[in-house]
């Protein structure tokens, strides 16, 4: 019994088992409520429960699963699958092996329904398939959106670091289904066969990542372009016999693998001491299938080298193919380059062509430089004019001013010359003497005082 993560609320299991699509006319609101709670019961304990799981099965397992002592089955959760697929959630199997666009915008999605039924036509899912109230649910696998998309980044990044990244060879690139599943890591990541195989399709239908015919599969991701650019992306004879040589190596592997094992423990036994209280012929047949088992062990190995020869061998060639190719395109590429250079006359023409018109453009430069110049000095010697005028009438503005200032002296001096009185002259006169006359007694006292120092 699955252990449920997200439980149905208790007061309103009576309501979510029984039939309640009468509800969307009596009950809108409850009749969406109850569709919701059976999406998200879906959604939390089947569709993303199990992070090793990207498909959901509906059908009469789910049914017997949700089964209740006293209530039954459900008997609507049909509603709630239905919009989850309207939605994008769920893609049925069908439809995503068949379509490379199932993985699609939900919005886009629900328009192209909303268009299809305004033209009268019906594309809604339906996943009941009659009225029996115990088992009305049709058989049919579903891929998870969400969850697929999740696994497939971990995938991919452990496709990118342990194959491509260490592939050397197309022979590295091609795979049985078992070993690409070892290598990819989903046969870790991904729980059942059906899981497994889904991813497998997303990956070639919906991811471009590989190519698969039958229990081949070949990475022509682009990041690996260069390495299969000589062969073709889809798979070939070339690549078949490739895993016919993988698949044999592998195979001597397991065996020499095993004959190991089975030769450590009869050595270990014969090293053992009881080993010697055994009888001779015991002792002898111990020594016989340790001599056996070595001689079937040096062929086993001769074979797996000669084997890994071949492969060797078939990596060399496909590069000489790679070397050839890329002579032959490069080769390809100097004749078409050649041919629309044209001969040596033709360049010769042409050089003389481009000399002659750089000579016709240095003559025009030289001419617009000429031009350039006289205009430069006639611009210089206007400003030459203008800055002596100005100088000019500066140097004028100042004489004139210098001029009003001397006449505004005289006429001062001789105001107060005609107001000056024989008084004043007197007076003047007398101020004189007396000054001058301290002077002289100033110098005798000097000559006196003299030698005294």
């Amino acid at each position: 019994m699955r252990q449920n993560v997200w439980k149905l609320p208790e007061s309103r299991l009576p309501s979510l088992y029984k039939d309640f699509r009468n509800l969307s006319d009596l009950n809108p609101d409850g009749y969406t409520a109850n569709i919701d709670t059976w999406k998200e019961f879906l959604i939390k304990n089947y569709c993303e429960a199990d992070e090793k799981t990207v498909t959901f099965h509906c059908g009469e397992a789910l049914l017997q699963e949700l089964r209740l002592e006293v209530l039954g089955v459900p008997k609507c959760v049909d509603l709630a699958i239905d919009e989850l697929v309207e939605e994008n959630y769920l893609i049925s199997m069908d439809e995503f092996n068949k379509n490379s666009r199932s993985i699609s915008n939900k919005v886009q999605r629900k328009s192209l329904v909303n268009l299809l039924r305004w033209l009268g036509l019906n594309s809604r899912f339906i996943s009941r398939k009659n009225e029996d109230s115990s088992s009305y649910l049709i058989e049919k696998d579903f891929v998870v959106k969400t969850s697929i998309e999740k696994s497939f980044e971990a995938v991919y990044e452990q496709i990118r670091k342990g194959i491509i990244s260490r592939a050397s060879g197309v022979t590295d690139l091609v795979f049985t289904v078992a070993e690409f599943y070892d290598k990819s890591g989903i046969s870790r990541s991904l729980r059942s066969t059906l899981d497994r195989d889904t991813m497998l399709s997303f990956l070639e239908l919906h991811k471009k990542i590989l190519k698969r015919d039958g229990n081949i599969v070949k990475l022509v991701d682009t990041s690996t372009e260069n390495m299969l650019r000589v062969t073709s992306n889809e798979i070939t004879e070339n690549d078949k016999r490739i895993v016919d040589v993988k698949t044999a190596i592998s195979k001597i592997e397991k065996k020499i693998g095993g004959l190991e094992d089975d030769l450590d423990k009869v050595i270990l036994k014969m090293n053992k001491r009881e080993f010697k209280g055994l009888s001779k012929e015991v002792q002898l047949e111990y020594v016989k299938t340790k001599i056996l088992s070595q001689k079937y062990m040096t062929r086993l190995l001769s074979y797996m080298n000669n084997l890994m020869t071949v492969k060797n061998q078939l990596d060399m060639c496909l590069t000489n193919q790679l070397v050839i190719e890329t002579l032959n395109n490069s080769n390809e590429a100097i004749k078409s380059i050649n041919e629309y250079i044209g001969s040596a006359e033709k360049i010769e023409d042409l050089l003389g062509e481009i000399a002659e018109g750089f000579g016709h453009n240095e003559e025009i430069s030289q001419l617009l430089e000429s031009y350039n110049a006289d205009q430069e000095l006639n611009n210089e010697i206007e400003e030459e004019l203008t800055l002596l005028e100005g100088q000019e009438k500066k140097y004028n503005e100042d004489r004139e001013n210098e001029a009003l200032k001397t006449s505004s002296t005289d006429e001062q001096t001789l105001e107060k010359l005609e107001k000056l009185t024989i008084t004043d002259v007197e007076e003047a006169v007398s101020t004189i003497k007396s000054q001058s006359g301290d002077t002289e007694e100033e110098n005798s006292e000097g000559k006196i005082a003299a030698p005294a120092s």
